[in-house]
């Protein structure tokens, strides 16, 4: 039987030191992060939102406060392993502007003081402008805070004075029918030159609702235009209407001087508030029959004249339909008085 040897075998090396250990790979440190002075605290139930921008500014903010305003923060998933920095959940927003960012934030942590927040806020971030509030606006719309357009317009203050399509621009984004109508219109009772308007609203309205600046450009352009077309309708002489609706107790050649006289005073308007104030008058009249013909016939012009210049959803804008539907709108309260 053959016997075990005690020597090693030939292919095995006596004395072999052990191979050398391999370097363990060390825990890579967090890139850092440059959050914003006003939001650099982290408190319990935070998280971290970041801008897109070069200056990629980081806040840390309260989840909750976010979710009571924001129905995207609400349904907001648990973060998995790559959405967490040290340890929080990190949210890197897209196409958002650092000074979009840090006003969206300050106005949504403007709800829980008793003071509403103003742009001109000492404690304020520096530097807001016409852009940071586009974006903060944008921001709102791109993660549904709707009540982040309210604040922003109630901030507004001088603002809204030296730029008054910026309201416009806000509630557009926002996306609001009515408010959006209400700010247009705006306008044009404060007669706003148009093409003095800051670029940057016009780019981000073409952004997000390129339609409602075209419908703002015929706004204004019907509102140059308006008295042009009304010269062009107001009649050599009065309505027939009014012959035909007129006191038969009153002079022919009264009711002929009366309708003469008011002729001459609208073709002498130069403006709709010129119009409205003749059409307010007395029309030249102390008889209420006779009173209540003319203010009746001259009706659906002036009406069309009003809406023609100064309506943002003006449909349809020729005369005949204002003359066609006027009885039917008088007779439902015009003449009530």
């Amino acid at each position: 039987m053959a016997k075990y040897s005690s020597k090693p075998a030939a292919h095995v090396v006596e004395n072999q030191s052990p191979p050398p250990l391999q370097p363990q790979p060390q825990p890579q440190s967090l890139p850092p992060l440059r959050f914003a002075p006003s939001f650099d605290t982290r408190q319990p139930g935070d998280i971290i939102l970041q801008a897109s921008d070069a200056a990629a500014v980081a806040c840390y903010f309260r989840l909750s406060l976010l979710a009571n305003i924001s129905t995207f923060f609400a349904e907001l998933p648990p973060p998995g392993p790559s959405d967490l920095y040290d340890g929080i959940a990190i949210l890197r927003l897209h196409s958002t502007s650092s000074m979009g960012l840090l006003l969206f934030l300050s106005l949504v942590r403007s709800t829980t003081t008793l003071e509403a927040y103003a742009f001109d806020d000492p404690h304020a971030p520096p530097a807001i402008g016409i852009q940071s509030i586009l974006d903060a606006a944008g921001l709102a719309r791109n993660y549904a805070a709707p009540l982040v357009f309210r604040l922003l317009v109630s901030g507004l203050d001088g603002l809204r004075e030296t730029e008054p399509a910026l309201e416009f621009a806000i509630w557009t984004i926002g996306g609001s029918e009515k408010h959006t109508k209400e700010a247009a219109e705006r306008t044009i009772k404060i007669k706003y030159d148009l093409t003095k308007v800051d670029p940057d609203i016009v780019k981000a309205v073409k952004a997000y609702a390129p339609a409602s600046w075209m419908q703002m450009q015929d706004l204004h352009l019907r509102g140059a235009n308006a008295m042009r077309r009304w010269w062009d309708w107001a009649p050599e002489e009065a309505p027939t209407e009014v012959g035909d609706t007129a006191c038969p107790t009153c002079a022919p050649e009264e009711r002929d001087r009366i309708s003469k006289g008011l002729v001459e005073l609208f073709a002498e308007c130069d403006s709709v508030e010129a119009v409205m104030a003749v059409y307010g008058g007395d029309l030249g009249s102390d008889c209420k029959s006779c009173e209540t013909a003319r203010t009746r016939a001259y009706y659906p012009r002036v009406q069309w004249l009003c809406d023609f210049a100064t309506k943002y959803d003006l449909k349809g804008d020729e005369l005949g339909n204002y003359v066609a539907d006027s009885w039917v709108i008088w007779d439902n309260g015009m003449n009530d008085s």
